[in-house]
């Protein structure tokens, strides 16, 4: 399949969710909590995956992705705390509510090389004990549906890693409520894409010209 973004034609993968279904997604976290609910639901017009949970507890849905070089991820999504689509952090605390997402980047053997972590957060926590991630998080104000996309070379890139060494990765959707607060976390995701850049037909043409053109100068040498 192939699309383009900003001007690039991509060979990708696509997900839609037009066929109510989470295929491919896996569901993780502590499932314990009550109000937990993820799959396939109408929003806006559209079908859309979702994860939801209220009370103590912490949801994730992830997916995984064979690299290839130059590839590019993206998404569109939405994060609520308690139906605000554009949460504020305040404090410092260790308990904390929170919707975010990560990318993390595997090697051959699907061991863990590190990854990214961004999430909203109505409080934010002074320290990251997984020395997989970066300390601080990061922050983002989605503020409702939003367009997200990665160059998963130049995440490596900037996480240390050696692309040579990325042979998948993950993206994770997640909610986190602290035992006190009961909020209502919600992630609803669509349209996940991943590719690589192809040459337009526009380029393939003038590269064979060029060719073309090398053949027929080695030709009249040739007679001369």
């Amino acid at each position: 399949m192939l699309s383009s973004i900003n001007g690039i034609v991509f060979a990708n993968t696509f997900q839609d969710f037009e066929d109510g279904l989470l295929t491919g997604w896996s569901v993780g976290g502590r499932q314990s909590g009550t109000g937990n609910w993820w799959g396939v639901s109408d929003y806006a017009g559209s079908k859309m995956g979702y994860l939801q949970h209220r009370s103590f507890t912490e949801l994730t849905l992830s997916k995984s992705f064979v690299f290839s070089p130059n590839m590019i991820l993206s998404f569109d999504a939405e994060f609520s705390i308690n139906g605000d689509t554009s949460p504020s952090a305040s404090g410092s605390s260790t308990f904390y509510d929170m919707v975010n997402y990560w990318i993390t980047l595997y090697d051959v053997n699907s061991n863990l090389l590190k990854g990214s972590y961004y999430g909203a957060a109505t409080t934010t926590f002074p320290y990251n004990n997984n020395s997989t991630y970066p300390t601080p998080i990061i922050e983002f104000r989605p503020n409702g549906l939003q367009h997200y996309e990665y160059d998963i070379t130049r995440l490596a890139s900037d996480l240390g890693v050696a692309i040579d060494d990325v042979k998948s990765f993950t993206l994770v959707f997640n909610g986190y409520s602290s035992w006190w607060s009961g909020s209502n976390m919600i992630v609803r995701f669509d349209n996940i894409s991943t590719g690589s850049p192809v040459p337009e037909p526009s380029t393939l043409l003038l590269f064979g010209m060029g060719i073309v053109g090398l053949a027929g100068t080695r030709l009249r040498r040739k007679k001369q």
